[in-house]
């Protein structure tokens, strides 16, 4: 669950269409094939940048767990991390586990990405976490 309702600005908006679709996006670069980090800016070489669907497959590379309390003051645990896509950038993500699976030994696990909406309003954008298979 998002921590607080996140909105597109123009810096955003592909990537956060991108998954209000349903999809991933991340940058291949034309020249050399490689994918590179959903933050490159495409505008920098737009004849060499593109912006591509992502398969959506990862493996869990380091995790951490965040503490705070809910709005009614209950204690709250989030688990979040980096996964490295199956393209090959690394990505920074909410993770969500299996019911039951706690989070030790999550480095080296894999996982797939899910949207998940930010808020109540329509406004509010849709981003991408990784579930833990």
């Amino acid at each position: 669950m998002p921590l607080f309702p996140l909105v597109r600005d123009a810096a955003t908006a592909e990537f956060l269409d991108g998954c209000e679709r349903g999809d991933l996006l991340v940058v291949r670069d034309r020249t050399t094939g490689a994918y590179l980090d959903p933050k490159t800016d495409v505008s920098a070489d737009p004849e060499r940048f593109e912006r591509v669907a992502a398969s959506g497959d990862a493996t869990v590379i380091s995790w951490s767990i965040g503490h705070g309390r809910g709005a009614d003051g209950a204690p709250t645990r989030w688990t979040f991390g980096i996964v490295q896509l199956a393209e090959g950038p690394w990505f920074w993500s909410e993770l969500q586990l299996p019911e039951g699976r706690a989070p030790e030994g999550l480095s080296g696990a894999s996982a797939h990405v899910a949207f998940v909406r930010t808020g109540p309003a329509p406004e509010h954008a849709t981003i991408p976490v990784f579930v833990v298979d």
